[in-house]
């Protein structure tokens, strides 16, 4: 797996629509081009179209969703799985 990695970003509800998640996952897109890594995942908790898109945005494909694995305020959640492959 050392040609993979995971990316999370979390943006201050605050700073949200002003770019800053765009911002730092293109730095952590082109940090990583500089390394081994070739694959890049995310894991979405949904429902979260804003981040769905963010990711799609920036060339992340959905390949699947883990189905009510996550839970978060007490509430059970699906996660959407995506993927970038950095050398293609």
């Amino acid at each position: 797996y050392r040609r993979t990695g995971e990316v999370s970003v979390y943006v201050d509800a605050a700073a949200r629509g002003r770019g800053v998640g765009s911002a730092l996952l293109s730095a952590l897109i082109e940090r990583a081009r500089g390394t081994e890594i070739r694959v890049l995942l995310a894991r979405v908790a949904l429902p979260n179209p804003a981040s769905v898109a963010l990711h799609e945005s920036l060339g992340f494909r959905s390949f699947g969703t883990q189905r009510r694995c996550g839970e978060k305020l007490g509430r059970i959640l699906d996660v959407e799985l995506l993927d970038l492959h950095l050398d293609e």
